[in-house]
């Protein structure tokens, strides 16, 4: 399978996700960006952030046929994974493509990600087909997307324009090694580890 590199920037929200708080940001290249020992914490900057639970593993922002939902159709899509060892709830998680005014409406509370396993949601814009869909599609030309948590941790990817049916790929799964452990994998790995990607 072909794959190509490209350009990310990750941003770690430590408080709030309204625009007002501390926050630090990640460019691909960036040589002051280390993951710690302790693996509750990364550096970024030289500040130590806490990370949320969850991360975007991997995410299609111009799909023809990368995977299919459960309509039959092949829409963008964003995979969510949960590296603990205990089962998630998205319920308290607010997943947007408008990191700057994410608003306060969370994921369905039924939709729980297990333990060490991953969770693939419809970016069609279409919230009324169920609770995997939802309210916004993505911009293949590029644009943000952001995970909250309600407690105001979180993070915020920004990439540019893709290609259809390649996905954004962290590799190993949640890697902090921003951009060195991000690869477009073509048709991604959806529900499933993206392995080492490089």
């Amino acid at each position: 399978m072909p794959s190509r590199t490209f350009a990310i920037f990750v941003l770690f929200v430590t408080a709030g996700c309204d625009g007002t708080t501390d926050s630090a940001t990640v460019a691909a290249g960036d040589s002051d960006t280390t993951e710690t020992p302790d693996t509750d914490t990364v550096v970024v900057g030289g500040e130590t952030i806490a990370p949320i639970d969850l991360c975007i593993n991997e995410f299609v922002a111009q799909s023809d046929e990368s995977w299919e939902d459960d309509t039959g159709a092949f829409p963008d899509w964003i995979e969510i994974h949960n590296p603990t060892a205990t089962e998630i709830s998205l319920g308290d998680y607010i997943l947007t493509d408008d990191p700057d005014d994410p608003g306060d409406e969370t994921l369905d509370a039924s939709l729980v990600v297990p333990a060490g396993g991953f969770l693939v949601l419809a970016a069609d814009g279409e919230p009324d087909l169920g609770p995997t869909h939802l309210p916004f599609s993505l911009d293949g030309e590029g644009e943000g997307i952001g995970l909250f948590h309600t407690s105001g941790a979180g993070e915020i990817l920004t990439f540019g324009v893709v290609e259809t049916d390649y996905s954004w790929a962290r590799g190993p799964d949640c890697c902090a090694e921003i951009p060195d452990c991000v690869t477009q994998v073509w048709q991604g790995t959806p529900n499933a580890t993206n392995g080492d990607v490089q």
